[in-house]
C-alpha cells in the first residue's frame, strides 16, 4: 500500500530539482508528496492509471515549483513517470 511516507521517500530518492543534492533538508518534497498522496487517494480503481497519475504529479510540480514550460515538464516526465508507476503499482 503507498502512503504518504513512501511518496515522499521516492520523492528524495528521484530528487527531481536536485535540491536534496543542493543540501535542502529531507523533508523538502513533503508538500508535494502530501499533494500527491491526497489527489491520487481520490482516485478509484479505475481511474487509478499510470496517465491519470503523472497527470496529477505534473499538476502538483507545477503549482509547487512553477514548472509551466512544455520543455520543463519534458526533462522532469522520466522522474514523473517512475512515480506514477510507483504509485499505480
Amino acid at each position: 500500500m503507498i502512503t504518504e511516507e513512501n511518496i515522499n521517500n521516492f520523492l528524495i530518492q528521484q530528487d527531481i530539482e536536485g535540491l536534496i543534492a543542493l543540501g535542502s533538508p529531507h523533508d523538502e518534497y513533503s508538500s508535494e508528496a502530501e499533494a500527491i498522496y491526497k489527489e491520487t487517494s481520490l482516485l478509484d480503481k479505475e481511474q487509478r492509471t499510470v496517465s491519470n497519475i503523472i497527470t496529477i504529479i505534473a499538476e502538483v510540480w507545477e503549482k509547487y515549483f512553477g514548472i509551466v514550460s512544455v520543455q520543463d515538464k519534458l526533462n522532469r516526465q522520466s522522474a514523473f513517470e517512475k512515480l506514477a508507476h510507483y504509485i499505480a503499482g
